[in-house]
């Protein structure tokens, strides 16, 4: 028998050897960037003024700037007519949405000068839960008509024979409320734009799938992005699947100001902005023998992904369908 190696993967997170996101060596001239986010669930965004922020020494970015160098929205994997960019154009859709970002020198002195970040809104009227969206009486994307952006039939084998047939069916209803992953590791990116190639340093999950999301917004060919990870991730639970929105945001700074661009994510912004898994609520049905063998089974659900169906939503949708 082979000798075992005398380390194992923990002993660096254990030690404190590990190298995390925020470990990654960051260039000279590095900015460091923070975000304003919209504190409304719906609203329109009226004007936006970072003339302070320039005043007391930083840059700013509002979403003028970043439509310049963010012209696409990111590909969906729903066929509805929804655009998807990661900041509020005109309409802010949730609480901690991007509307711009700000850059300084020193991580502290960038959320110091959101202060002067001045937005004029119109508070719209949200829509809160799956009913309100069923509802329709508020539109989240007018040009959607609805606020159903999937249906889905799907039908395998004889069900309605079976249902017919069934000496015994139970139905019961189920609520799951939206929840989010608390990884110990927030998300990171540093983000450098030089010379037509864009290297991106990200504690991502997914980055094959995720360098076409980012060049298709930035309008980027797919060869021109080199991304790289850190050699340790402190978690995810699948919640950094979704940093492409923010490895644009600071990649699109970083062409913006010519500078390299570094973002570590605050627990409260994790809190307020990141991806949450969605609420879902219908009815399972299960047609039966007496004696317990399941001879067919019906669902009906309704998946509230928040205001965007980002990709892989509304993946997680189909995946019981396996079993």
């Amino acid at each position: 028998m082979s000798k075992l190696p005398h380390y194992r993967e923990g002993l660096r997170a254990v030690t404190g050897s590990g190298e995390y996101i925020d470990d990654i060596p960051t260039p000279p001239g590095t900015l460091y960037m923070a975000i304003y986010r919209s504190p409304y669930a719906h609203a329109r965004i009226l004007k936006v003024d970072l003339s302070g922020v320039f005043e007391h020494g930083g840059i700013a970015y509002g979403p003028s700037d970043l439509a310049k160098v963010i012209p696409n929205p990111f590909p969906l994997a729903v066929d509805a007519p929804i655009k998807y960019y990661p900041f509020a154009r005109d309409r802010a859709r949730f609480v901690g949405e991007p509307i711009a970002v700000v850059l300084a020198d020193d991580p502290y002195r960038a959320v110091d000068l959101l202060d002067y970040v001045q937005v004029d809104f119109e508070p719209l009227k949200p829509v809160l839960t799956l009913d309100d969206a069923l509802r329709g009486d508020v539109l989240v994307h007018e040009e959607l008509k609805s606020n159903v952006a999937m249906y889905r039939h799907m039908k395998f084998g004889p069900v309605d024979k079976a249902f017919s047939e069934a000496p015994v069916i139970v139905k019961r209803e189920f609520y799951y409320q939206k929840y989010n992953a608390m990884p110990l590791e927030t998300y990171g990116v540093l983000a450098h734009y030089v010379n037509g190639e864009l290297n991106v340093w990200a504690n991502v999950q997914g980055p094959m799938l995720i360098a076409y999301f980012i060049t298709r917004a930035l309008g980027l060919p797919t060869g021109s992005l080199r991304l790289f990870g850190p050699r340790d991730i402190g978690g995810s639970f699948g919640s950094k699947y979704m940093l492409y929105p923010y490895i644009t945001l600071a990649a699109a700074a970083s062409i913006l100001s010519g500078r390299p661009v570094k973002w570590i994510e605050g627990r409260t912004e994790h809190l307020i902005g990141s991806n949450s898994g969605g609420a879902r609520k219908g009815v399972v049905e299960v047609a039966a023998t007496r004696d317990g063998v399941i001879q067919g089974l019906r669902y009906r659900f309704y998946e509230d992904v928040g205001a965007y169906p980002r990709p892989p939503d509304p993946g997680v949708l189909f995946r019981f369908m396996g079993i």
